[in-house]
């Protein structure tokens, strides 16, 4: 692959321009971005086949990486951005109709029915985060205005979203054989996350997290639920770098104490001037959330199991999460009762 990539571009100069500063500050950031996808699966193409990287190639990586705000040191290794947000291609119909099943992966290492399917359901999942997004900023906007009824709303959008990402992945499942994903994803990783091949726990949280995907922790943040495990968190910490700079504005945003839907519940308790009804509107609305966000995980490591077979018997990574979960329920009437109790 190496001496192929090699050959390949000495002929095309024409690339060099992407390692002039000016040129790339010229182009829209989508076209950087695809671009940037295409070297690196190129890049990986060559180191995970036992080859090096041509230096012509690796110059390119890392000018586009750092156009983009991406850690520069792994710009050779695609990461989620790469592998899932800017790999897809859009067919229509004879009418001009585009539905799901026109979505298509633009760039795979193994060309097999496995590698297409597991990420074709990584970009139909993100596809569908522009519905996630709305609701979480109105109820950002809600909570500025200490709109009860509206942060109930919010809360219930993203509890509808949470059970129709489960209902998709569980069609997702059931319509395929997973026989054959272990082998896949065996030599999947060699290009993908070389640095983990040899550790499978933390192959195990690459896969669960959706590697630098920002959903997850997202939802966890905005929830004002922390994974229990160190080492999701840990993980979490160290792939933030690559993702995009406005999911890593975003995250900053829903980890400030104003944007945590949890406190907001606990502040209105705390308040005493909101009606039991009203209390007892949000901890529904906020433990369904929960009880969602719980269902989701759960395919989310079932993904895992699929891939690696052994996570289920030694794994205690969505065991641990889901209780977690579960203890982080608000008992917010029961509380008023208690506290009108006292003042008796």
């Amino acid at each position: 692959c190496a001496q192929v990539c090699a050959t390949a571009l000495a002929d095309m100069h024409t690339l060099d321009a992407v390692t002039d500063e000016q040129v790339l500050n010229s182009l829209a950031r989508s076209d950087r971005e695809r671009a940037y996808s295409l070297m690196a699966h190129l890049a990986a193409g060559c180191t995970g086949t036992g080859g090096s990287i041509p230096p012509r190639l690796e110059r390119y990586c890392q000018a586009l990486a750092k156009s983009l705000g991406r850690p520069q040191a792994s710009c050779t290794i695609p990461q989620f951005p790469e592998l899932v947000l800017s790999n897809w291609y859009v067919t229509e119909d004879g009418d001009g109709s585009v539905g799901p099943n026109h979505v298509h992966v633009a760039l795979r290492f193994l060309a097999c029915v496995d590698e297409d399917w597991y990420r074709r359901i990584h970009i139909s999942l993100h596809a569908r985060a522009a519905q996630l997004m709305l609701a979480i900023r109105q109820g950002q906007h809600a909570m500025g205005a200490q709109s009860d009824q509206g942060v109930i709303r919010s809360l219930q959008d993203v509890t509808a979203w949470l059970l129709d990402c489960c209902k998709f992945l569980d069609a997702e499942f059931d319509s395929k054989d997973s026989q054959s994903e272990s082998l896949m994803m065996s030599r999947l990783i060699k290009f993908v996350a070389p640095d983990m091949s040899r550790d499978a726990s933390l192959c195990w949280v690459w896969v669960y997290s959706m590697g630098s995907s920002v959903l997850l922790p997202a939802l966890h943040a905005v929830l004002g639920v922390l994974p229990v495990q160190p080492r999701v968190l840990q993980f979490w910490a160290e792939v933030r770098e690559a993702m995009p700079m406005e999911h890593q504005q975003l995250l900053r945003e829903l980890e400030h104490r104003g944007n945590n839907m949890r406190r907001y519940c606990l502040t209105r308790f705390a308040s005493r001037k909101i009606a039991a009804e009203k209390l007892y509107d949000l901890e529904l609305a906020y433990n369904e959330a929960l009880y969602a966000l719980m269902r989701f995980c759960a395919r989310r490591f079932r993904l895992v199991v699929r891939n690696f077979p052994d996570a289920e018997r030694h794994s205690t990574l969505h065991d641990a999460q889901e209780e977690v979960i579960k203890r982080s329920r608000l008992h917010l009437l029961t509380m008023w009762m208690d506290v009108q109790s006292l003042w008796r």
